[in-house]
């Protein structure tokens, strides 16, 4: 008897060879929580429980850095090397600059806290 997709009739297909699994995680979700789940392994185009098990492993394995960060550090490092050369030229020192980065540095999880936290309140400009 073929297995189907949570939200179609269209069978879902196993991949061959793979080991059979066995081991059933339960967890309960708020309404909401449960549509925005839905939400992405639909877009992902994949069933709940796929979709929940790839976000699961890759989080247990930490495989591969997200691209995006990446991104981000790369044009961080670039910034402050460019501002770097430009304060130098403009006569600032660069034990000022290293106080600078430094207390950037330190700061940058309150503040990064601060700005996702007004990005996901409802009613704030995006």
């Amino acid at each position: 008897m073929p297995i189907f997709g949570e939200n179609n009739n269209q069978p879902v297909t196993r991949i061959k060879g793979r080991e059979n699994r066995t081991i059933a995680i339960n967890t309960k979700l708020t309404e909401q929580e449960n549509a925005a789940v839905l939400s992405a392994a639909t877009n992902a185009g994949k069933t709940v429980a796929e979709w929940l098990r790839d976000v699961a492993l890759r989080a247990a394995q930490n495989a591969q850095p997200d691209p995006l960060f990446t991104e981000i550090v790369f044009c961080r490092n670039a910034l402050f090397s460019l501002l770097q050369q430009m304060a130098l030229k403009s006569g600032i020192t660069q034990d000022a600059i290293a106080k600078s980065i430094s207390f950037s540095l330190q700061e940058k999880h309150q503040k990064a806290a601060k700005a996702m936290e007004q990005y996901t309140q409802p009613g704030n400009a995006k």
